[in-house]
């Protein structure tokens, strides 16, 4: 269903330039030369996307970035991150092989998800540190959210 208006904003970011989006946006410009921009205002329908919503054009080009460019988008992703992981990757993903086909993803590295969820490093630490930052025992560790946000215990 294709939307014939511009959907009324319901929050803007009082300093779009002080997110972390931002800092990735920038980071991809210096190390391949694009020129990602945080646009607030409704762009022009893309002749390539004309399904796409026209909110910032500039989220936009990332969004389109991240399809077009799979290995650029998600290796600088995975550098910007500090996830605690054993081995290394030759190669993000064989851009060759449909999505469709699910093409195998950074391989030769193996993570644990939940492990990533529960410790944390920081910008600092060296490979295989693992702190509790902001962490505190007599705190809730995990909380429990039912299908469809009904209900929600701490575990």
């Amino acid at each position: 269903m294709e939307l014939e208006t511009t959907p009324r904003k319901l929050w803007e970011h009082p300093n779009p330039k002080g997110t972390a989006m931002w800092e990735f946006m920038q980071e991809a410009n210096r190390r391949y030369g694009l020129e990602l921009q945080v646009s607030l205002q409704p762009g022009p329908r893309s002749k390539e996307h004309p399904d796409a919503d026209h909110v910032g054009q500039g989220f936009h080009d990332l969004y389109r970035w991240s399809c077009e460019q799979r290995s650029q988008f998600y290796g600088q992703l995975w550098d910007s991150q500090r996830w605690i992981h054993e081995g290394s990757f030759a190669q993000v993903v064989d851009e060759a092989t449909p999505i469709s086909r699910l093409p195998r993803w950074f391989a030769g590295v193996r993570l644990n998800w939940a492990e990533n969820f529960l410790w944390s490093r920081g910008p600092g630490d060296a490979a295989g540190t693992r702190a509790t930052l902001h962490k505190e025992d007599a705190r809730v560790a995990l909380t429990e959210v039912r299908e469809g946000n009904t209900a929600v215990v701490d575990v």
